[in-house]
Parts: C-alpha cells; sequence; structure tokens
C-alpha cells in the first residue's frame, strides 16, 4: 500500500468517516507493519482528535504499546488488557506513550482480530478476497486438441512433453516449437482466461506476453515469405529479427508489421480504442478499414478508433509494466481502470452513475495485491463506494 493511501486512510479514521472495508484494510497494515516509528506517529494524530488523550498515565500507556508490539509473536491485544498488566516499562518518548493509548482506546474494536496469536482471523469480506496473478491457459491445436496449462512440477512437464512433441515447457514459459504436419494454413491458439497471463516462445525465438483475457493464433508453422499472428486482447511482443520474413500482427482493427523490434499491443473486444507501443525498433501500423498507414519510432504510442491514427509520445515503460505485475495509470479513465481490473481480478462492475466513468485515476496497482486492497485504494482515489457480492463489484458515486 503506498504512502498516499495510508495518509488518507488515517485521515479518514481520525474524522470519523471511514468505511467498514476500509478500517479492514487499516487494520491489515497496523498488524503487518513492523515500523513502530511509522505507527507511532499515525497512532500520535489519530489520538490527538480525541477528547482527554492523557487518560491513561505515561506508566501505563507505555507497557500496553510494548505489550501490543509483541502481541504479533506472543499474545493478543484481548490477553493484554484483561491481564492488567500495566507496570513500569521505561518508554520516555511522549510519542510512544500516545500511541500506546491510541491502540489500547482506538483500535481494540478491530485489530484484535489480525494481532491474535500473530495471525489473521479472516472476516466474512476478507473470505471473499481474489488475488493474482496466476500461471493458467488453454493450448488449442490446430487438429482440435486441448492441453491445459498451469504451473507444471516435474511429472506434469514430462507427461507435457511425451504426449506433445511440438511443445515444451520451462520456467512458466510454453515454448512451441512447430509442427510441419500441421501446414502453414492451419491454426494453434492460446487462451488466456481473466485472472491470469502467460508467455509463449513462437518457433522463430519470438517472446510474447499475453494479459488477462487475451487470445493469440499463431500456424503451426510459419509461411516462407511472412511470420503472421493474429491477437485479441493485449500482448508485448518480442520479435526476432528476419529481414526476409516481416513479423505481422492482426488485430480487429489494425494490422502491425515488424521485423524485428519490441512493442506492446492492446486490442481487446469492445473498447472504444486500440493501441499499439513501440520500445525498439521501427514499426508500420495500417488501419483494417481505410489506407492510412503510420511509421512509428521508438517511445511513441499509436491510436486506432473509428477516427484517422493519433500518434503521442508515452511513456512507454508504464505501457508494459503488466508484465511485471503492476499497472500503471496516467490520467486513465475510470472506466478503462476498471476493466483491467475485472480482466484481472476475474470480477464484474455495475456502475449506477455512468457520469463518474470518466473520472481520471493516476496510480499503480500491484498485480499481487488483493481485489479488497485494490477496491479501497480505488474508493480512495476515485472518491466512490463499492459493495461487494462474490464477483459482483456494485459501484456508487459518493
Amino acid at each position: 500500500m503506498n504512502q498516499e493511501t495510508i495518509d488518507e486512510l488515517w485521515h479518514r479514521f481520525a474524522k470519523g468517516s471511514i468505511t467498514e472495508q476500509e478500517k479492514e484494510v487499516l487494520y491489515q497494515w497496523i498488524a503487518d507493519n513492523t515500523d513502530t516509528e511509522q505507527l507511532a506517529f499515525y497512532m500520535e494524530g489519530s489520538w490527538s482528535t480525541f477528547e482527554n488523550p492523557d487518560v491513561l498515565s505515561d506508566e501505563k500507556a507505555g507497557h500496553i504499546l510494548k505489550e501490543v508490539l509483541k502481541a504479533k509473536s506472543n499474545k493478543t491485544v484481548k490477553e493484554t488488557i484483561a491481564g492488567g498488566k500495566f507496570v513500569a516499562a521505561g518508554f520516555k518518548n511522549r510519542r510512544y506513550v500516545i500511541a500506546a493509548a491510541a491502540v489500547l482506546i482506538v483500535f481494540i474494536t478491530g485489530i484484535i482480530i489480525f494481532l491474535s496469536n500473530g495471525t489473521r482471523q479472516p472476516s466474512s469480506l476478507a473470505q471473499q478476497i481474489i488475488s493474482g496473478p496466476k500461471q493458467g491457459a488453454v493450448f488449442i491445436k490446430y487438429d482440435n486438441t486441448e492441453v491445459q496449462l498451469s504451473d507444471f512440477n516435474s511429472q506434469d512437464k514430462k507427461a507435457l512433453e511425451s504426449s506433445h512433441t511440438d511443445l515444451e515447457y520451462n520456467n512458466g514459459v510454453l515454448l512451441y516449437k512447430g509442427d510441419v504436419t500441421g501446414g502453414a494454413g492451419r491454426m494453434n491458439k492460446l487462451v488466456v482466461p481473466r485472472g491470469s497471463q502467460y508467455q509463449l516462445m513462437l518457433p522463430d525465438g519470438t517472446a510474447v506476453w499475453l494479459n488477462a483475457g487475451s487470445t493469440l493464433k499463431f500456424p503451426a508453422v510459419f509461411a516462407d515469405t511472412e511470420r503472421q499472428v493474429i491477437l485479441s486482447g493485449e500482448a508485448y511482443f518480442e520479435v526476432t529479427s528476419n529481414a526476409r520474413r516481416p513479423f505481422i500482427v492482426t488485430t480487429n482493427r489494425q494490422t502491425v508489421k515488424v521485423y524485428g523490434t519490441k512493442f506492446n499491443i492492446n486490442a481487446y473486444p469492445g473498447v472504444a480504442e486500440e493501441k499499439t507501443t513501440l520500445l525498439e525498433g521501427v514499426v508500420h501500423v495500417e488501419s483494417n478499414y481505410t489506407t492510412e498507414t503510420k511509421k512509428m519510432i521508438p517511445g511513441t504510442e499509436v491510436k486506432i478508433s473509428d477516427n484517422p491514427l493519433l500518434t503521442s509520445m508515452t511513456n512507454v515503460q508504464d505501457v508494459v509494466s503488466w508484465k511485471e505485475k503492476v499497472f500503471v495509470f496516467n490520467s486513465e479513465t475510470l472506466k478503462n481502470v476498471m476493466d483491467i481490473i475485472a480482466r484481472w481480478y476475474d470480477v464484474n462492475f455495475v456502475v449506477e452513475d455512468n457520469s463518474i466513468l470518466q473520472k481520471s485515476i493516476t496510480g499503480k496497482i500491484n498485480k499481487e495485491a488483493s481485489l479488497e486492497e485494490v477496491l479501497v485504494m480505488l474508493q480512495l482515489v476515485a472518491n466512490i463506494n463499492y459493495a461487494q457480492s462474490g464477483r459482483k463489484i456494485q459501484i456508487q458515486s459518493r
């Protein structure tokens, strides 16, 4: 959780405007936090908003803090209080004394479930947490044979490679060696479901990272004159150079031709625009609806919708951060952010007021964060409320 989110949660807690979901995330952060000075600082700020903050003596408050900090490993807050073990603790720093009182008075109703025996006891809300990443996909061969892919152990790996001599699995990467019996005109398909991502190595050495909810079609064997694939969704490509055989990616709205380069294509069905982002080399982007073509240089992005192709400079590392388990948003609409979250956590958003969908969002989301943490951060940044029921997320404006 970033510092901005923590600050906002503490601020809302002190004002009494914090929601139950936000409170749960705050309690979890407290339980996981090992920075005593930082905890004391935040608790002092909260405690100072209450009347009579010095209701406990320094001696008692100091000992309570000591016991609370030990609670994660050997006792509960409840045991500490019930035992009445309020003896001299030697805490001289006033910040720690105030923080201790805050722990006892302010947090006793909620934090116990996180500190008890050093483990978190799941609440009904916490039990609904959905997180990533996962490594799962389905490889559908040109003859309609389906191969379920996941995190293989050594036996799974041997079984896969013995049953399918054209496939090899190594450290989470599927290597497709090619199958000349299939012929250049027969297409394989790699389907990556929502809530997952996958990496594929093609026979020519080209590496492809597929994001959640994406499908890549590619021939059993590349033709002599070109290497053509078909993409639906998002993928990052590192194309092996071959000046005589261009590598061509076709999507619903565009055709991208390269000879050896690194680029990202975002082309999910139903989106308002597709985007191609170039990191290295040269890319030619052609509209499938007109004869318009753009030659891209590194650091640029081409957007294609119903309008002419639009080229702009962009932060390419932010665009491809998804493959490194981070989503980065720079003035992204709330609608686009929710679409990304929905694909990664395999949930569905229901929005009551469509006017909020154009809100601008800037920030980062770790793809390994729980859905609950992500929703709370979105709630803070976009100033919305949410209600979760399984995989359905109801969004309301505040």
